[in-house]
């Protein structure tokens, strides 16, 4: 009886070690934000950039094997989520010098941030964004993609099971690539499919697994604008592959709902 109880406490200390090690993955790839301290965004938010460049050459060095089913496309562009508008300045900032990075109004595309971040790699990336001030420092009305997260290349509306098992399987690599430290050892699975259009209704394209007896409709779980699909899921009913029947989509492998909902959580929670 004492030895169950201690397996049992040991299970649960491995698990909680785990999630922390994840949050503290997540938040090295996330910009260091410079904030005010109440929490609020400010008008003007910092991170420095002089891991990006590592980041970009492990993944650059990646052996082609792991890139045959899902790859990166390195676009760094403002997104807008809340209907608002872009910055109005974004720089970078080093030795009291500025180096202005043009946003494209119509697309939130910054051509020359990369280049510009090569040739000041101690620098740090500036956004100055008065009129989210106000917000919490989690609010993403504004957000900033790099294009560092592994997709699918086939888009065609048909992944046998191969595929997406190879796909979790490297999605998982990529994300290691990431990680400059030894905690990139506890990477947890990238076993679930995030699908992903800017057009798609509410309840998602119509997504169906093909099994020896035919279709069987994919109810996705949506989650902070994703529309999920569990591996296991589809191990379970013995699929054969994922039909999406949309024109034009983007599906990328990525980690559970799980853990998702815990990070956003403690992040809501300012306790990271």
């Amino acid at each position: 009886m004492i030895s169950l109880i201690v397996l049992q406490v040991t299970l649960i200390r491995i698990v909680k070690i785990r999630f922390t090690l994840f949050i503290t993955f997540i938040i090295m790839l996330m910009p260091s934000l410079s904030l005010a301290e109440d929490n609020m965004r400010g008008a003007l938010f910092c991170y420095p950039i002089k891991k990006i460049h590592k980041i970009l050459d492990n993944l650059e060095a990646l052996d082609a094997k792991y890139k045959n089913v899902i790859d990166i496309n390195v676009n760094p562009k403002f997104i807008i989520k809340d209907g608002g508008s872009f910055p109005e300045q974004f720089f970078l900032r080093f030795d009291n010098k500025i180096i202005d990075v043009p946003v494209d109004k119509t697309n939130g595309a910054t051509p020359t941030f990369l280049t510009k971040t090569y040739k000041y790699p101690k620098s740090e990336a500036c956004i100055l964004d008065p009129h989210r001030s106000k917000r919490p420092k989690y609010d993403e009305g504004l957000y900033f993609e790099m294009g560092l997260s592994p997709f699918f290349i086939n888009n065609s509306g048909y992944h046998d099971i191969a595929e997406l098992e190879k796909g979790a399987r490297d999605g998982k690599r990529f994300y290691r690539e990431m990680i400059l430290s030894p905690f990139k050892v506890f990477m947890p699975n990238t076993d679930h499919f995030a699908i992903h259009h800017k057009n798609f209704l509410a309840g998602g394209p119509p997504i169906f697994a093909k099994t020896s007896s035919g279709l069987s409709k994919i109810k996705p779980t949506f989650y902070d604008g994703l529309f999920l699909v569990s591996l296991r899921e589809l191990r379970t009913i013995k699929a054969e592959g994922l039909i999406i029947n949309a024109e034009s989509y983007d599906i990328k492998p990525i980690v559970s709902i799980k853990y998702l909902k815990r990070f956003n959580k403690l992040r809501k929670a300012g306790k990271i």
